[in-house]
């Protein structure tokens, strides 16, 4: 996104949407995102815009897709500190639905399961939370209810290979993977080994 902002390069950003922990927060419990985040705030800056925080439940249309906000930071978390403030959109238009989970870890989770807006967690699509290992519960997933899943996975984690074969590496994707399967998914989509894909 600072890179973005900084060059913009044709590209015209009208607003920005975020749920950003505060500076000390981060500099305390993700010193590395922290500097990432500086950046960011600092480009905003630059290109004269400002962040529009994001509250769950909040509503947001575009092109006729609409965009809820189910989950956003969790400052009062701290294991997995920074992936657990990933914030939960979920996408929908008349035929469809995707949740986007980002990086979000079980305690994140878990605390949206118990959220007002759990009932809205249901969709048609899901992006596996954190790559697809060490992330959100079977029991989240079990609330999604999805038919797809969306990995963002290179073909080692997917495989949990860490060089000496499938199941050779300490990721928890095979497991993950079995979790769906019990849930009868139609179609999993997997970047590495998929590419590109239009979903209609």
């Amino acid at each position: 996104m600072a890179e973005i902002l900084s060059r913009p390069d044709g590209i015209s950003v009208k607003r920005l949407y975020a749920s950003l922990p505060p500076d000390e927060w981060l500099r305390a419990h993700e010193p590395d995102s922290a500097r990432d985040a500086a950046a960011v705030r600092e480009a905003a800056r630059s290109a004269g815009l400002a962040f529009n925080q994001m509250v769950p439940g909040q509503l947001l249309v575009f092109d006729g897709v609409r965009v809820e906000v189910l989950g956003v930071r969790n400052e009062e978390i701290r294991a997995n500190a920074i992936n657990n403030s990933s914030v939960v959109l979920r996408a929908s238009d008349a035929r469809k639905s995707v949740l986007f989970t980002g990086d979000l870890g079980p305690e994140g989770g878990e605390k949206l399961l118990k959220s007002r807006m759990a009932s809205r967690l249901r969709a048609d699509y899901v992006q596996m939370a954190h790559h697809g290992q060490n992330g959100v519960t079977e029991e989240f997933y079990r609330a999604v209810q999805p038919s797809y899943c969306l990995w963002t996975t290179p073909t080692w984690l997917w495989n949990n290979d860490r060089g000496q074969g499938p199941g050779t590496g300490p990721w928890r994707t095979l497991e993950v993977r079995g979790w769906m399967e019990k849930h009868s998914i139609e179609k999993h989509f997997v970047t590495s080994i998929d590419g590109l894909v239009r979903i209609d």
